[in-house]
Formats: C-alpha cells, sequence, structure tokens
C-alpha cells in the first residue's frame, strides 16, 4: 500500500515532492539512455545538460526540452539558460569555476520577520561557503524571544561580524572545473600543527597552447597555490647573484656589514645560465638563514624564487634542475625569517648601490677576469658630456653596442631636458581621437559575384571598420563608399591610401576638397604604410571565412 504527503511546493505547485520528482525522473530517462554521453542532473523544476561537445549539448537539451513538452509542461524560452553563465541550484557555473550566486543580503534587521528571511537565505547557501552552526549561531540566536512576525529585532556585534564573515566568503569562494579525463590527486602541505590538503589535477598535455609552443612546457613551471603577498625590500643583507654559460660561473657577491669590504662565493655549476643562477640563489638561501634581500638579472630565476614557497613540482627530467627546485622548496617552505628577491637590469650605466652590485656579480662571471686595458665605455660616456653626440654617433666613433649608447644617451641630464622625442621609421600615423585619421583600401572577394570589390575603411584610433561591396574600384566606387562611411562614422580630417589610379584622380581629390578632408597617399608599393588597414582586410575575410 502506498501513501503520499500532499505539500506545496515553493513554485506554487500543489503535490508530493516524491512524485514529482519520480514523473520528471521516469519522463528523462529515455533521454539518457539515448543520450548516454550526456550527463542530466534533475532536481524538482530544475534541470541541468551537460555533454562533452557543443554539438552534443545542443542535440540533449532539445531532446530534453521536446520531452517535457511533450509531456504537457509549459516551459518558458528565456529560462532556459544556452550560454554562460548557467545558474543551477544556487551555484553559477562558469566556463572555468563554480561559484554560489550572488545573494541579495538585506542587513537592514528591524522585526522577527526580517531575521527569519535572512537566516532562511543564509542557511541555503551555507553548504556552498562553508559555514558551520556555530558560525551562523549569533544570527539564529535572533530568532529566539517573541512570537509576532513583527516583534522587533536588531543585529548585535556578534550577529554583523558573522554577516560581515558571510559576505566575504560570497566574494571569493569558488570551486575550478574539474577534467573527467584527468586523475585527482591530493597533497598535504604546510608545516606542524597548520596542516592542509590541495586536490588538484595535473595536464601534462596542454592541448590549450598556442600550437607553437606545445611541448615546450619549461620544467621551472610550478603550482601557485596561494595569491603571493605584496612584498617590499627589507633592512637586512643584500646578496648580489649572476651567472654565465661560457664560464660556468655560479656567483653571489655581498657587502660585509660589518667590515664593509665586498665578499663573494663563485662555484662552478653545469648547465644552462639559468641552472647556473638559480644554485647561487640556493647557496645564498643556505648560507644566510637571517632576514635576506636577493637581487638577480634573471627574471626567470626571480619569479620561480617568488613563488616556490609551499609548491608543488612536476616531473623534471634533468636531474640537476630537479635536485635544485627541491632545495630552494624546502629552504623556503621552511625558512623563519623573510626574504625579498628583486629583479634588475644587467649592463646598466646607473649610479648607486644596486648597480655596483650587479657590476660586480657580472665582473665576477665573466669567463677571464677584466684586464687593466682602457675603458672604451668610460670614454664615451667622457665624449658624450663634452660633446653630446647621439646614440648612432656613439656607435660608430667608438664601436659600442646600441643598447650601451643609448644608454648613455638616456643618462645623460642635458640630452633628456633639450631632446626632442624621436619617432622610429616606418610608423603608421595614428589618430589621436576619433575621426582623426583613417586608412582606406579595396580587396577583393571573388565569392560576392559582380559585388567583389569591396571597398574598407578604418579609424586608426578606435579601429571601427565600415566595409561596402560595389561592381568596380573606380573613383565613382570610391565616392560611394565614402558617402556611405560618412554617414556611419562621421568626416574625418585626413584619409591616408596607396597610390592607386582610382585614389589620386581629379574627381576624387575634388571631392574630398568639397568634404574639407586632406588626402595623403604613402610610398609607392610599399603595402607596410597601410598596415592597419591590409590587417582589417585579413580579420574581414576570416569572419566571412567563419560564416
Amino acid at each position: 500500500r502506498k501513501r503520499y504527503h500532499w505539500k506545496v511546493l515553493p513554485q506554487g505547485m500543489k503535490n508530493s515532492p516524491v512524485i514529482c520528482q519520480w514523473y520528471v525522473s521516469s519522463l528523462l530517462t529515455p533521454v539518457r539512455a539515448a543520450e548516454h554521453q550526456a550527463i542530466i542532473h534533475h532536481y524538482m523544476d530544475d534541470v541541468l545538460v551537460c555533454a562533452p561537445s557543443d554539438d552534443l549539448l545542443t542535440h540533449a537539451l532539445d531532446l530534453t526540452v521536446n520531452t517535457l513538452v511533450a509531456a504537457g509542461f509549459e516551459l518558458q524560452e528565456q529560462k532556459i539558460q544556452r550560454m554562460p553563465p548557467w545558474k543551477y541550484l544556487g551555484l553559477q557555473i562558469d566556463k572555468r569555476t563554480i561559484i554560489p550566486q550572488r545573494l541579495a543580503i538585506k542587513t537592514n534587521v528591524e522585526m522577527l520577520a526580517d531575521a527569519h528571511q535572512l537566516c532562511g537565505a543564509l542557511n541555503w547557501v551555507r553548504p556552498w561557503l562553508g559555514l558551520t552552526t556555530e558560525d551562523l549561531a549569533p544570527l539564529f540566536n535572533l530568532l529566539r524571544g517573541g512570537e509576532g512576525l513583527s516583534s522587533p529585532r536588531s543585529l548585535t556585534p556578534e550577529a554583523e561580524k558573522a554577516l560581515e564573515k558571510v559576505q566575504r566568503l560570497m566574494s571569493t569562494r569558488q570551486a575550478s572545473r574539474c577534467d573527467p579525463d584527468l586523475p585527482f590527486r591530493f597533497v598535504i602541505l604546510g608545516n606542524l600543527p597548520h596542516l592542509h590538503g590541495l586536490i588538484f589535477q595535473w595536464d601534462i598535455q596542454v592541448t590549450s597552447l598556442p600550437r607553437k609552443d606545445r611541448g615546450k612546457r619549461d620544467p621551472l613551471l610550478i603550482i601557485e597555490w596561494v595569491f603571493l603577498s605584496h612584498q617590499r625590500p627589507l633592512e637586512a643583507l643584500t646578496v648580489f647573484t649572476d651567472a654565465s654559460g661560457g664560464s660556468h660561473k655560479s656567483v653571489m657577491t655581498w657587502k660585509d656589514p660589518q667590515t664593509q669590504r665586498w665578499e663573494s662565493d663563485v662555484a662552478e655549476v653545469e648547465g644552462s645560465p639559468q641552472i647556473a643562477e638559480l644554485d647561487a640563489v640556493v647557496r645564498a638561501f643556505e648560507r644566510f638563514p637571517e632576514p635576506l634581500n636577493i637581487v638577480t638579472d634573471s627574471a626567470y630565476v626571480a619569479g620561480v624564487v617568488s613563488r616556490a614557497e609551499n609548491s608543488i613540482l612536476q616531473e623534471v627530467t634533468n636531474a640537476t634542475l630537479f635536485g635544485l627546485l627541491s632545495r630552494l622548496v624546502r629552504l623556503i617552505s621552511h625558512r623563519e625569517h623573510p626574504f625579498y628577491v628583486m629583479h634588475v637590469r644587467s649592463h646598466t650605466d646607473l649610479p648607486g648601490f644596486i648597480a655596483e652590485g650587479n657590476r660586480r656579480a657580472d665582473a665576477l662571471a665573466a669567463p677571464v677576469a677584466m684586464a687593466p686595458l682602457p675603458d672604451v665605455f668610460q670614454q664615451a660616456k667622457m665624449s658624450h658630456q663634452l660633446f653630446h653626440q647621439n646614440a648612432p654617433g656613439l656607435v660608430r666613433q667608438f664601436h659600442l653596442s646600441r643598447d650601451q649608447a643609448k644608454a648613455i644617451v638616456a643618462t645623460c641630464p642635458s640630452c633628456q631636458r633639450h631632446a626632442v622625442p624621436t619617432m622610429h621609421a616606418g610608423v603608421n600615423p595614428r589618430g589621436l581621437h576619433s575621426n582623426e585619421i583613417w586608412q582606406m583600401d579595396i580587396t577583393h572577394i571573388a565569392e560576392f559575384g559582380r559585388l567583389k570589390y569591396v571597398h574598407v575603411s578604418v579609424d586608426t584610433f578606435s579601429g571601427i571598420v565600415f566595409a561596402s561591396a560595389h561592381t568596380g574600384e573606380k573613383a565613382v566606387d570610391v565616392m560611394k563608399h565614402l558617402i556611405q562611411a560618412f554617414s556611419f562614422m562621421g568626416i574625418p580630417k585626413m584619409i591616408k591610401t596607396d597610390n592607386g589610379a582610382s585614389y589620386v584622380s581629379r574627381e576624387l581629390g575634388a571631392f574630398l576638397q568639397q568634404w574639407g578632408v586632406e588626402h595623403r597617399t604613402g610610398i609607392p608599393y610599399s603595402p607596410t604604410g597601410q598596415a592597419i588597414v591590409e590587417r582589417t582586410h585579413q580579420n574581414l575575410k576570416r569572419v566571412l571565412a567563419q560564416q
């Protein structure tokens, strides 16, 4: 004998929840059998359909909708969520993450009814936020007392703190969507007594990388599972590190605070310059357990060191590198005193303690000791202080590299005060605001038939594009295109084109003069002068090919 309990559901349906769940589930059973690759979750009047591809998802969703409609259910089209984010049972599902839905929390509690609505809303999201009954006890205590719905209530200081915790968790709580084809891994992090676990997946073959980068993942990659706090330099010893691939020297040098003399530690390490410099950093952490500043000219090593604390290493085939990374993670994770890592540019002529320490590390890492020969770089500096040559003049006179010459000019106060900013050759002039400079050109799209001549205009400041198809590329066609473009984009101050016959004709010149538009042409037979509109041609054809 079956017994049913009747009640009114929140949606107003007078029925048994068990019967409702059973009836909808019986309708979805054939759909699940037909679409075995799809996952269909059902709870009361909410149905979530998942599939590994867009085509399968569309087919499974349409089959589900048709089945429910055929059974007499009325579905509102606006409630069928086809694009992210998807909202289901208080959760918001994005492409990569799952977060609780934004909940409008009414903090203005004046009576018992307000307190009951607040606690009911929080009780729904409590499992997703990881809140315990003890966390919400100050709010639940507001429900005790008078029985009237309008009996007065007010938030206590403890209740306000509980609400602040709820709002903080709602803004930060999220879960990452998993890949069903990858296994789950579990690792224990932290030090006693504060241990915590991390469940993760490791994708060795990352297919989302660009094709040119696949198979080239650097073994220095680590998982950054915490957000790094903003660090500042310490009032402590500063160690400078450097390395050379030619000499295989791994160098660290520092200025002894007691004797004010420069000390150094040089070792030979086989491998790449990154491995040699990483070895110097590891030796610095082993030698100096006190608060420490580390200055390196390798951005790669600085990034690895700043993210090494309590990190997880992937499998590394290079035994030397794996040993260094393991030592680094262990030293930093168990370190009691703070440290600061700074990246600086090498081979600069800047004054000060940091540049001096970096130059000393560079000299120690050089393949051979520096001989007491005339310093050509210093001669170039002295000459520039007297005559203020530009960078190409310094290169020709002293045979410096272009970067060294530019560094000398950049650090000269007189040149920086009076020099006029220069523009490199081959620059496409761009407007400083909308409708200042346009680029215009014609491209051919054979699929358009007689209208294969597509005239394209692009605003170099905003990037807005207007294209129109015409039967030819004569001046009359150009004028027709411009009239349409003016009505859509406005009238520009200047239009830049190539030297085509239709663009240098008298008819077009008179037309542009009538509209008050300046016309300029580029260098003949040089497509780079029209690079912006040429790239627009490529984007336009790519979009059309996808239709």
